[in-house]
């Protein structure tokens, strides 16, 4: 299971009504022994179902940043063929904590759970690994209102940081 991102939050119930229920399929799932996957909206309601809090505006993050691995990132079996640091794609505002029984596996100073795991394949990814740079100018385009919010001028300076950062 791939839950992706949106520009909802994790505790947005009134609104998408249809959240508590994703929670509850989200916890199935990694119940079963299924592999579940949630990026950056998806880490958030990963967090929830398994009983972590979010905090809305807490950790706000947008264009390329620095992740790095934990020891256990360094030791996961997913993650441990990364490089000890990463420059991953971030467009988020909220963060969490990690649930109990989780295992963080990548952190930064913006928000310190940038990847956990729980239980054996279930894991939270806050960054946009999947994101290619034609993705972030889709995405630039679709929500350039926040996209100028959180970067003046973005539109100007994307092209220059996808050269140096997005490959």
């Amino acid at each position: 299971m791939v839950v992706l991102g949106g520009d909802q939050n994790a505790l947005a119930d009134e609104k998408h009504p249809y959240l508590p229920e994703l929670c509850r399929l989200i916890k199935r799932m990694g119940q079963a022994d299924k592999a579940v996957l949630g990026i950056c909206l998806g880490s958030q309601l990963l967090a929830r179902a398994w009983g972590g809090e979010n905090h809305i505006n807490g950790a706000p993050e947008f264009g390329w940043k620095t992740i790095q691995l934990t020891d256990a990132g360094r030791e996961d079996p997913v993650l441990q063929t990364f490089r000890t640091e990463l420059r991953s794609f971030q467009w988020h505002f909220d963060t969490f904590d990690l649930p109990p029984g989780a295992t963080r596996l990548a952190t930064n100073q913006a928000a310190a759970n940038q990847c956990f795991r729980i239980g054996r394949a279930s894991y939270g990814m806050q960054f946009h690994f999947e994101a290619s740079r034609s993705v972030i100018e889709g995405w630039s385009v679709g929500f350039h209102n926040s996209a100028d919010k959180h970067h003046p001028n973005w539109k100007r300076d994307l092209p220059a940081l996808a050269a140096e950062h997005g490959p």
